[in-house]
């Protein structure tokens, strides 16, 4: 559903609300330029009560050779420090020695 738009620091975002067949609400902040996910909140239970959860995604980079573009640093504002990637890696080659059992 779409339900408007907003600023989310100082980026014009399309709000979408988006109910899953559980009746679970997440509303997602399209850059309206950019059409890049900046934002996204829903609800969790967090010490048994209903607490609203946020994530913000930025510094978004293309993937090279995959064609598609990723945020770099995603935060959640409930947490020390933002998450930052430096490197991600689209269908890379695997040691398939990771996945034996000794």
């Amino acid at each position: 559903e779409l339900a408007g738009k907003e600023d989310i620091d100082g980026t014009s975002c399309f709000k979408l609300k988006v109910t899953d067949k559980a009746g679970k609400v997440v509303v997602a902040y399209i850059d309206s330029k950019s059409y890049y996910k900046v934002r996204q909140t829903s609800t969790a239970n967090v010490n048994g009560q209903e607490t609203e959860v946020s994530v913000n995604y930025s510094n978004f980079q293309k993937i090279a050779n995959a064609g598609i573009v990723m945020p770099f640093t995603i935060e959640n504002p409930g947490m020390p420090a933002p998450l930052t990637f430096t490197k991600i890696e689209v269908n890379g080659k695997i040691d398939e020695a990771i996945f034996k059992v000794d």
